[in-house]
């Protein structure tokens, strides 16, 4: 066995990463319209560098791997379709002003559900159904994970 972590225990850390980024943007809604509109741009970030590529890793390589009827892979696809068009809403808002704080607890909401979704339910079973070769990074589902310093 390697010191690496597996590519479930990657996706446990970008996971950490998005409940640190709902959490953000949910104690925004209390705050003044600049710090609203600084967690939205700081969101907004962190959605095109890791969001974006996290879901289409998925879309592309592991949800066609588990049953297409499933109501949890329909259910993970409406939601990341959900969370394309809230980005781009926040993106508008932006273009006006800080963003209303309905706007960022939308957000805040969705992704929260949508990673204890993946965590609770869709990936240990998608560990256990299938094959380990399945899910590295030569099939394109995962990605390295941050450089934490010289190898």
């Amino acid at each position: 066995m390697s010191g690496k972590p597996s590519h479930l225990q990657v996706l446990r850390t970008h996971h950490q990463d998005g409940r640190e980024q709902a959490r953000r943007l949910a104690e925004a809604t209390r705050r003044d319209a600049p710090a609203r509109q600084a967690a939205a741009l700081a969101f907004l970030e962190y959605f095109d560098g890791q969001v974006v590529p996290h879901m289409r890793a998925e879309e592309r390589s592991l949800l066609p791997l588990l049953l297409s009827d499933d109501p949890r892979v329909v259910r993970i696809l409406r939601e990341h379709e959900r969370l394309y068009v809230l980005a781009r809403r926040l993106r508008e808002a932006l273009a006006e002003g800080p963003p209303p704080a309905q706007d960022l607890l939308r957000i805040s909401v969705l992704l929260q559900g949508h990673i204890a979704l993946e965590e609770r339910e869709l990936y240990p079973e998608a560990a256990e159904r299938l094959p380990t070769r399945r899910l590295g990074p030569a099939e394109g589902l995962w990605w390295p994970a941050p450089e934490s310093g010289p190898a």
